[in-house]
C-alpha cells in the first residue's frame, strides 16, 4: 500500500508530498486497521479502476482473514486514503 501511495500518488504529483502510515487495534469492536494516506495527486475517474496490486491484496486478505477483511480506498483532498481492516480474532473472521 505504501508503494502504491508513492508510485500512483506522490510521484505523479510533481510537487512532492507525504505518506502517513497508521495502525490501530480496537479490541472492543474486534478490528485491526492499517491506514496509508498520501497527499499526492489523488484519485481520478480513470484511476479508480482496480489494478492487479489491489486485486491481489484483496484476494490475499480474503485467504488469510475470510470475508470479513476489507480494503477501502477513499479520495482525500489532496491524495488518497487506503484502509485495510481485518478481524482481530479468528471467531470474527469465520
Amino acid at each position: 500500500m505504501v508503494e502504491n501511495a508513492i508510485v500512483h500518488g506522490i510521484e505523479p504529483a510533481l510537487r512532492g508530498g507525504a505518506v502517513d502510515v497508521r495502525a490501530t487495534l480496537n479490541e472492543a469492536q474486534g478490528w485491526a486497521t492499517l491506514e496509508v494516506q498520501d497527499s499526492g495527486q489523488g484519485m481520478t475517474a480513470e484511476r479508480v479502476n482496480e489494478g492487479l496490486g489491489l486485486s491481489n491484496t484483496r484476494n490475499r486478505l480474503r485467504q488469510l482473514h475470510g470475508e470479513a477483511a476489507r480494503l477501502e480506498l477513499q479520495p482525500q483532498d489532496p491524495g488518497c486514503l487506503a484502509r485495510i481492516m481485518i478481524p482481530s480474532s479468528r471467531e470474527q473472521a469465520a
